[in-house]
């Protein structure tokens, strides 16, 4: 599924932090996925950030991994990416005009503007054809929220 970056930088975060307790307990994804109950493409998935871990999930790799202690904290981060996927989804549910507007009404009354995005040109330097391609991607992306569902 489609993620907001945020949203998708944590749930890669959450992927690196599980993979190093695989590590750390010498096991393979192979390995691991057999102690689970698992195909091993689930464990992959899980490591690369293509797919969220259920609260089961943290349970069952922190101990098959050895480290139940970390099962409170992680299982904390995907509460808090499903908090992430859920103020998202309400964010979008009426539109953004109010969220545009309020950046407009930020831009105006700024004197000074520093900016570094590595992935997006800034707003007051965006021509219409870009701003227009960029506003699609998120049509895009929002109607697939509406029409998908989390890995």
């Amino acid at each position: 599924m489609n993620q907001p970056l945020l949203g998708r930088q944590a749930v890669q975060a959450l992927g690196i932090r599980l993979r190093d307790l695989r590590r750390d307990a010498g096991l393979t994804g192979r390995e691991l996925a057999a102690a689970c109950g698992w195909v091993p493409s689930k464990v992959s998935k899980i490591e690369l950030g293509k797919q969220v871990p259920s609260e089961d999930d943290i349970r069952d790799w922190c101990v098959a991994c050895q480290f139940p202690s970390e099962i409170s904290d992680l299982i904390a981060a995907v509460r808090s990416i499903d908090a992430q996927y859920t103020d998202w989804r309400r964010s979008l549910k009426t539109g953004t005009r109010r969220r545009q507007r309020a950046n407009i009404d930020a831009y105006e009354k700024t004197q000074l503007i520093r900016a570094w995005e590595p992935t997006v040109i800034p707003g007051l330097l965006q021509t219409a054809p870009y701003a227009r391609g960029i506003l699609t991607t998120i049509i895009d992306f929002t109607a697939s929220l509406t029409t998908s569902k989390r890995v």
